[in-house]
């Protein structure tokens, strides 16, 4: 269970454990504003109420800021045991931390390739915002003319890599 707490005039935010967050985060007044059972929902819902009632808006939500607290609690304390993969190749998992979310982008983004108007190779790009960037376009429209014979965006005919 998520809950979605409200500190008066401090701040708005989110915990799986009221009990103990909250002593944490004030002596004084508090009170549990929803309670959600999804932790996506309860991220969004965090951040639409910090709005709502004119506090400073958390730069991740909820959800980002668990995921990257328990990773660097794995890396800190020097020990993989999070997962399998983490226990097979704690040296190789810990590297992919390092870098910084390189090797994700690589290992997700979708290479693009710019053609001529006869559909000729011109260049290839890492991803798309890579490519829309190079031609100063946007990703939306160039992502709707891939791999699309009859349409082009900015001259150019686009392709799956």
């Amino acid at each position: 269970m998520y809950y979605i707490y409200h500190i008066p005039n401090v701040k708005i935010g989110c915990t799986n454990n009221p009990q103990n967050r909250l002593p944490q985060q004030t002596k004084g007044n508090w009170e549990i504003l929803e309670t959600h059972t999804d932790i996506d929902i309860a991220s969004q819902r965090e951040i639409e109420l910090q709005k709502e009632y004119g506090y400073e808006v958390d730069k991740s939500t909820y959800k980002e800021s668990v995921q990257n607290f328990k990773l660097e609690s794995v890396v800190k304390a020097g020990r993989a045991s999070a997962t399998k993969s983490w226990q097979n190749h704690r040296e190789r998992e810990l590297e992919k931390c390092k870098k910084g979310g390189a090797v994700v982008r690589e290992k997700f983004s979708k290479k693009t390739i710019m053609c001529d108007m006869e559909g000729n190779p011109i260049k290839e790009f890492m991803n798309r915002k890579d490519a829309a960037k190079y031609i100063n376009g946007n990703v939306p429209p160039l992502t709707q003319v891939v791999d699309n014979p009859k349409r082009s965006y900015r001259g150019y005919k686009w392709k799956n890599g």
